[in-house]
């Protein structure tokens, strides 16, 4: 539940927010303030600048997305030139081209498989207009062709293009809530965005929507490089760069909890690294609940650090002696071995061939003193959790 809260509320924040930002401004500002020449300018320039954070973090597949949202505000503004039908057809092929981005590996953003897939998108408003050349009678009739579903008393009508946007949006959305990451998110958002071109009001222009997806893309290439730099992978939880970010701008009235998982060398050496994690991953979700105004992060290997943004040693000792208490009270089933790849032809029963792995940690406690930075106020909870490691583990003692 918690996962699927977490991939919701990255999923609605940033990119939920520039849309309603956007929604705001078109409704409540002037529509001249939004001439076609300056949503070209500002589409040109976000486009260029997305295209750039795209080439330094290596986002191939991001930069192609950006290419369909270029290609399609090309073909909205060369209808006369080119023909209408022309940018009807490729309405089509925005769907389809989004969902094939959504399942590609990424590759390096300079290589021949990327090479390939820009020519594979520019060549098709070329095959488009061949198409519009011959008069292909059968595209118009598949456009045509619709049918009547039931729904709870409600009769709705499916058009081909409507039914292709709905099964594109589920592939999308599924992919996203498998692989919760910004790249995902971003792709999802130009859908919406794009269907609000192709079937929205027709009170906001096509060109309005389209600009906002080279914004898109660029907030959540930020997003996630803000997360890869401030974020530990494994655990979810921030990284020891944000706790020395916090650390510097909280120069006085804190606690520091170090935290550190009893014979973790021996769980590792036993049962696997692979095991090891999931047990990281245990102790973390359990520090991320932590009470009495703490805050969790990664420190490094099997330690922890929770920071409490003020010095009242009553509510911090109560908040750790809980979290140890919580941890130690919450059972780790092992497998004994990988799962299979092949059904095996004698299934081994839940709950036999198995181990429970109970999880303890030490804890030390430090608060700030006058005179005292970050690493000394740390250096003294690590004192503290020397002896309580020598005490027995499984305990908190203070300085």
């Amino acid at each position: 539940m918690k996962t699927l809260k977490s991939a919701l509320f990255h999923l609605v924040f940033p990119g939920g927010v520039v849309i309603a930002v956007a929604v705001a401004l078109w409704q409540w500002l002037p529509h001249a303030l939004f001439p076609v020449s300056t949503v070209v300018s500002f589409f040109s320039f976000v486009a260029v600048a997305t295209a750039g954070v795209c080439w330094r973090y290596s986002r191939s597949r991001l930069f192609l997305v950006l290419l369909v949202l270029a290609l399609s505000a090309v073909l909205d503004l060369k209808q006369s030139t080119m023909g209408p039908p022309v940018y009807l057809f490729w309405q089509q092929l925005i769907p389809l081209n989004l969902m094939w981005l959504a399942l590609l590996r990424e590759r390096q953003f300079c290589s021949l498989a990327t090479a390939g897939r820009i020519c594979l998108l520019l060549v098709q408003p070329l095959l488009l207009y061949g198409i519009l050349v011959y008069k292909l009678s059968w595209y118009t009739a598949l456009n045509t062709w619709s049918w009547s579903i039931v729904l709870a008393g409600w009769t709705v009508e499916m058009t081909l293009p409507v039914l292709l946007v709905c099964l594109v949006f589920l592939v999308v959305l599924v992919r996203y809530f498998w692989r919760n990451n910004g790249e995902n998110a971003a792709l999802v958002w130009v859908l919406i965005v794009c269907c609000l071109a192709l079937y929205g009001s027709d009170l906001v222009p096509d060109l309005y929507w389209y600009a906002l997806g080279p914004l898109l893309i660029l907030v959540m290439v930020l997003e996630q490089a803000y997360a890869l730099a401030f974020r530990d992978e494994l655990t979810g939880l921030p990284s020891r760069r944000a706790l020395s970010d916090q650390l510097f701008r909280r120069r006085r009235r804190y606690g520091v909890a170090l935290v550190d998982i009893d014979h973790f060398k021996k769980v590792n050496d036993t049962h696997g690294h692979n095991v090891g994690d999931q047990v990281l991953k245990l102790v973390s979700t359990q520090l991320a609940m932590v009470g009495g105004g703490g805050r969790a992060y990664r420190y490094g290997g099997e330690e922890f650090i929770v920071l409490f943004r003020h010095d009242r040693k009553e509510v911090t000792t109560q908040a750790v002696e809980q979290l140890r208490q919580r941890i130690a009270k919450t059972p780790f089933t092992v497998r004994q071995r990988p799962r299979p790849t092949k059904r095996p032809r004698y299934v081994v029963p839940a709950g036999k061939g198995q181990q429970t792995l109970h999880v303890t940690v030490s804890i030390g406690l430090s608060w700030w003193e006058k005179g005292l930075d970050g690493d000394a106020v740390i250096k003294r909870a690590d004192q503290a959790l020397y002896r309580a490691k020598k005490a027995g583990r499984n305990r908190v003692i203070s300085t």
